[in-house]
């Protein structure tokens, strides 16, 4: 009998929107990560066009909105005032991302667009409820629809699951959730990540009859290169483990830790290079969310 395995790759598309309620984008701007993510984007782009590979961005609205055009009206009080005096402190290029939007969907590869939100301010941030998702969620749609996009697909903010009966409302029918943690310790946690094959990336039913599939790992060297091999091993015993279960394989990056770092992004390479590789043998598919 053969074994079902099979990959799935999805991007948290955000640039600074991803630290827009902290001050990390900063340090990021200060240091050019977002102007060379503008060369980086494109070869990682070209890799998977020239392997096939598809995956899933679920892109922050705001980030390919025109800037003049943004409203962050909705949003609570102290939300709001964060994110106006954010975008008036950053460079342009740390927060509008229409033109890295752009090159995605222009690729030769059909990727999936998914939502992350239009502001990417977490779910369960002060004052934030059903009704301030909905209109986020109304937003990113709005914008969505200019290029002919219509998302049912969601990834949350920093992962902080709520509000499922907003997404519902709004068309949406799968969330991608963070990876199964059967560790209580943190600190076990953290080794698990290093050491351990990464869990399956299964699927639940979740509220409002909205499906809420399990990530397997987060693709980042957190600055590190030496943490590389571990990594690159955590990837390999996943695909090991794809060989004798089956299952799913669900691995999540930022684009912009690319830019961060040279060792990962060649690390991520070779990682597309490989999972094709085993497509093409027939060991497994690769698939989107």
């Amino acid at each position: 009998m053969m074994i079902n395995s099979k990959v799935i790759l999805s991007f948290d598309f955000e640039i600074g929107w991803g630290d827009v309620t902290n001050e990390r984008w900063k340090k990021r701007e200060r240091n050019g990560v977002y102007k060379k993510l503008r060369k980086v984007l494109p070869e990682i782009l070209s890799t998977m066009d020239e392997y096939e590979f598809p995956a899933t961005w679920a892109t922050v609205g705001a980030m390919f909105d025109h800037p003049k055009n943004r409203d962050f009206s909705h949003l609570p009080t102290k939300a709001k005032d964060l994110v106006n005096s954010v975008l008036k402190a950053a460079k342009p290029d740390s927060f509008d991302g229409r033109d890295l939007f752009e090159s995605v969907i222009g690729s030769k590869t059909s990727h999936l667009i998914a939502s992350h939100s239009y502001s990417h301010v977490p779910f369960t941030y002060e004052g934030v409820n059903n009704r301030v998702i909905f209109e986020d969620m109304t937003r990113f749609n709005s914008v969505a629809k200019d290029f002919n996009i219509f998302a049912n697909r969601f990834v949350f903010p920093e992962n902080r699951e709520a509000h499922y009966e907003a997404l519902a409302q709004t068309g949406y029918t799968k969330a991608r959730v963070a990876a199964d943690n059967t560790f209580r310790n943190r600190y076990l946690y953290r080794a698990s990540t290093m050491l351990l094959a990464p869990p399956s990336g299964r699927e639940e039913d979740g509220p409002n009859g909205i499906t809420r599939q399990f990530g397997s790992m987060l693709f980042n060297d957190a600055g590190k290169s030496h943490r590389v091999p571990l990594l690159n091993r955590r990837v390999s015993l996943g695909l090991k483990q794809l060989d004798r279960r089956g299952g799913t394989l669900h691995i999540w990056a930022h684009p912009f830790n690319f830019a961060e770092s040279n060792a990962l992004k060649a690390s991520f390479i070779d990682t597309i290079k490989t999972i094709a590789q085993k497509r093409d043998q027939g060991s497994l598919t690769v698939e989107l969310m």
